[in-house]
């Protein structure tokens, strides 16, 4: 999970809005990418996320692109999202926390949103071993999403997941980030 920290400590420094990219999703399981992976794109993100990615730096808000733009062959959803520097989101915050005490916690990232709910795409949960952290208000939700996170964490594993709610469902990406004993 080296390669988490590095994401995290490359958006530490930033001296310009940037866009992450942030794989949620994959067609296959062939093992060319994972959910998880992510790119920072600065100036020129190339391969099919330029007008993508500028919209998301213009916006300010994030967006669910679908298909394998960005040299992401196996992609099925890419989430891209304006970070600004010095407001690096709390869920980033707790991910770097839980590396940096070789801990474990699950990060659960919204990338679909059906139906009147209060959540958006780009919202981000993220339970730790004990399961605390970034929780969602809704406490069914909360405890379902606690269970999944605790079925990602045995496996190792990152799946896509649905959520049904009251007025809709979510669609979400849950991922391990284990950091003890990782290089």
């Amino acid at each position: 999970m080296g390669e988490f920290l590095e994401i995290i400590e490359r958006l530490e420094c930033l001296s310009a809005p940037v866009v992450l990219a942030t794989l949620l999703k994959v067609n296959d399981d062939s093992g060319q990418v994972r959910a998880g992976a992510r790119r920072i794109l600065e100036s020129a993100p190339g391969e099919g996320l330029e007008e993508a990615a500028e919209g998301v730096l213009v916006s300010g808000r994030p967006l669910v692109i679908t298909g394998e733009p960005g040299g992401w062959p196996g992609a099925a959803a890419i989430l891209l999202e304006r970070v600004v520097p010095g407001r690096l989101p709390p869920w980033m915050h707790l991910g770097a926390q839980a590396a940096r005490r070789a801990g474990t916690c699950v990060l659960a990232t919204v990338g679909v949103v059906e139906g009147p709910v209060p959540y958006a795409v780009g919202d981000r949960f993220v339970y730790d071993e004990r399961n605390h952290g970034l929780l969602p208000m809704d406490g069914r939700f909360s405890l379902d999403l606690q269970r999944g996170c605790q079925k990602v964490r045995e496996a190792g594993q990152p799946r896509w997941q649905r959520f049904d709610l009251q007025g809709g469902s979510l669609g979400v990406c849950l991922e391990p980030l284990a950091f003890a004993g990782q290089p």
